[in-house]
This record gives structure tokens, sequence and C-alpha cells, in this order.
């Protein structure tokens, strides 16, 4: 390490590399210290992406439902875009949040049960296991059945093989109504079932950034008339609103990085693609160690510069400082990435 008095702090600016902190004393007080940080950080080190993701649908299948499961077979092409063009390892599975005896007690629904990207007609056999009917219970517990769905128990049985180490999770609910109607035992609330999926997807610490990533997303596709985007259209009978608020659903989502559509949309497919947009981000967003001048930053792919661009590209979020990648500058599965950047200031 070499020290300086502070004749030579501009010199000594101008030295600092990727790999070397210069540190600066002044003449002054001798406390007073300067560290010039890196002018590049390479995130990953030689890391590869990992686009491996388990995707649960939780629907509610009782009531006005069935149009609103349709509507959600028919957005498909929409929302698995995104992990198409990525080329995300991913899984799908359906269960209902019926719990009742005549109910599907958080099983995977479907045969095949859990699909992949080469299950033969995905899209067809998507339609089949969403389509799950309007005949169950009016006493939904779809937190409740998560739990259950993603619990030991099936998890060792019927639903083997749907979790995955390593991967990320994204659970979107389904529902024109609030929850839960249940006194089923355990309710499980919001922050219950949050608990739980922080315990079965632990936050991933990142060595270089010295912080941790959640492992999981909370998404839903529900009623919120409070919201600008909000449409009655499919919500109605003889001209009477009948849907109720998932405020419950939103409350979930909100302590997550998850997004919410509206289920009494006409067509699900903007909707879920914000949906999907929002899960990809999840998987792929890279937090950066320093603030960066937004104007050094360069991405490169297997050593390829990427574009900033909100559509096919990369975008800083500030509020976050992190890297976010959207459309085709989404990282598929073992690109190698690099972000270097200067930092925006020095460390006293």
């Amino acid at each position: 390490m070499k020290i300086f008095n502070k004749n030579s702090i501009i010199s000594a600016k101008l030295m600092a590399c990727a790999s070397v902190a210069v540190l600066l004393s002044s003449c002054g007080p001798p406390s007073t210290q300067f560290s010039i940080l890196p002018t590049s950080q390479g995130v990953y080190m030689g890391s590869t992406a990992n686009n491996k993701v388990d995707i649960l649908w939780v629907i509610k299948n009782s009531g006005t439902m069935y149009t609103k499961q349709q509507l959600l077979a028919s957005g498909f092409s929409s929302f698995i875009s995104n992990f198409t063009q990525g080329n995300f390892d991913y899984q799908m599975g359906v269960i209902t949040g019926d719990l009742t005896a005549s109910g599907q007690g958080g099983i995977l629904q479907g045969a095949p049960s859990i699909l992949i990207p080469t299950t033969p007609s995905l899209s067809s056999v998507f339609a089949t296991n969403v389509e799950v009917g309007d005949t169950g219970s009016f006493n939904q517990t779809p937190f409740d059945a998560t739990e259950l769905g993603l619990g030991t128990a099936l998890l060792s049985g019927a639903n083997s093989g749907f979790i995955r180490s390593g991967a990320q999770l994204a659970v979107i609910f389904v529902s024109d109504s609030d929850m839960d109607y249940s006194t089923a035992t355990p309710s499980t609330t919001a922050a219950n079932l949050y608990t739980f999926l922080n315990t079965l997807k632990p936050p991933v610490y990142n060595l270089t950034t010295e912080k941790y990533t959640p492992a999981f997303t909370v998404s839903a596709v529900i009623a919120d008339d409070t919201r600008s985007d909000f449409v009655l259209n499919d919500c109605k009978f003889m001209g009477a609103p009948i849907y109720e608020n998932g405020l419950a659903f939103e409350s979930l989502v909100g302590m997550t990085a998850g997004s919410v559509a509206q289920i009494c949309s006409s067509d699900f497919s903007s909707g879920l693609t914000t949906i999907s947009n929002s899960i990809v981000q999840a998987i792929t967003e890279i937090k950066l160690g320093r603030v960066p001048d937004t104007s050094t930053i360069v991405v490169t792919f297997n050593g390829v510069v990427v574009p900033q661009s909100s559509s096919n590209g990369w975008t800083y979020d500030s509020v976050n400082n992190q890297i976010l990648f959207s459309g085709t500058g989404i990282p598929q599965t073992d690109t190698q990435i690099n972000i270097d950047y200067t930092p925006s200031t020095i460390i006293l």
C-alpha cells in the first residue's frame, strides 16, 4: 500500500483500479483518511446465471371462477414468453384453495401434474390443469392449502419433485374473493405464510455484495377496485358486482417482490406479463456492492455488451441499488455475467 501526502491525492485517484484500493492521508489530523473505491466491480466473479424456478398456481375453484380459469388459460402464452425466451428451467404446478373432504387437499392437479419446458402440448396441458372448476367449497383456504401443498408430507409423497434445491419459488394466487372464510386449523395468515415460505426457501447470501437475496416471490390475480387499472367486466351478475378486494393476498404480495393483476379484466394477457416480469426480475436481479456512477455501468453476458433498455436489456434500480433485466436482456441459464462501474463516491 502506498501512502501519499495531500499533494499526491490527485495522482492517487488516477491510479485507483479494480483490484486495489489506494489509501490517502492528508497533512492534517492523522485520523483523517480516504479510501478510493475500485473503478469497476465484477459482480459474479466467474459464476453463472441460475434460471431455475418452481411456479405454484393456487386457484379458487368455487363460485364464479370458471370463466376466470378460462381467461387464465387463454393468457398463458403471455405469461410463459419470458421463461421461454430466457431458456428458464421451470416447473409449474396447480393446487386449489379447497381443503374440504371432497377437495384436492393441496395435491398438485392434472396429469402430468408438474409441467416443464419439454412437456408435450404445454399450453393445452396448462389449460386443463388450471380449469379446476367452480363446484368446490365456498370455504376456500388458499394460504392453508399452500402450506399443506408445500409441506413435508406432500413433498415427500404426492407432490414429490416439485420443490428443487437451488430454484427460486414463485407462488401465484388466483381468486375473485378475499380469503379466507374457513375456521380450519391452522388458519394461516399472510404473515404466517410468509414465515413458512421464508423457511422453505431461505434467503441466499451473496459473498460479493454481502447481502441476502430473497428466494421466493408471491403474486396474485385478484380484484382491487382501488387501483387505476380496475375494470368491472367479468365480475358482475345482472349488473351487480360479484367480487371482493383481495386484501389478504395483497398483504402477502407486498412482503415480496411479486405483482398484482386484475381478475375482473376480460383479458389476462397484460396482467400475466406483469407477473412473469416480476418473477424473472426477482430471479435475475443483481444487487451491487456500491452505489454506482450510472453513466459508467457496463453489463456483459459472456463478454458481449448488453444494452441499457427497459424492454430488451438492463435498467438500474436506484431504490434497491440493483440491476434488473428484461426481454432479450434476460440472462439465460449458464450465462456468465459481469457488471463494471465506477462507484459514485469515495468512502470517508
